[in-house]
Order: structure tokens, then sequence, then C-alpha cells
């Protein structure tokens, strides 16, 4: 009695099961990194912005950008937080 095929396919079946823990490692890290680059690029495409509206002389906006910021990260949501500064910046504070 031939065991070859058995071996074969017995090696093929773990070798795909470490590829795929592998890959479900990567993709593992890969999406717990995403909401933090996100809002690393809110974070300095607002500060950008805000550095260019205090030198066009809307220091209002811009502090009330901060003032919203500063409210909702105090709940301990720095994403939320970004995400209103950002829209204040652009937007204007909401009525």
């Amino acid at each position: 009695m031939d065991l070859r095929g058995g071996q074969t396919q017995r090696g093929a079946r773990i070798s795909f099961g470490l590829a795929a823990i592998a890959c479900a490692a990567i993709l593992s890290w890969r999406l717990a990194g995403f909401i933090p680059d996100v809002e690393r690029g809110h974070t300095r495409s607002s500060l950008r912005l805000a550095s260019e509206l205090l030198a066009t002389g809307e220091t209002q906006r811009v502090q009330q950008a901060m003032q919203a910021y500063s409210s909702i990260a105090a709940t301990g949501s720095t994403y939320r937080a970004t995400m209103e500064m950002w829209d204040v910046l652009n937007h204007g504070e909401k009525k």
C-alpha cells in the first residue's frame, strides 16, 4: 500500500493552514492600524489648515475647532474629536 498520496495531501493541508494563519495575522495587523492612520492624516491636515487660517487672520474659526476638539477628546474619543476639528476648520462651527 502506497501512503505517499496521503502524506502529500496532509503536507498540503498543513501548508495551506500555515499560510491561512499568516494571511489572517497580516490582515488583522493592517486593519488594526487603519483608524490610527486615518486619524493621523486628518490631524496633520487639520493642523496644516489651522496654520493657513491663522495666517489669513481667521483665529476665531481655529479657536472654535480647538474647543470642539478639546470637548470631545475629554470623553476619550480622539478619532471623533479629530473629525469634528477637521469639520469645523473646513466648514465653520455648526449652528
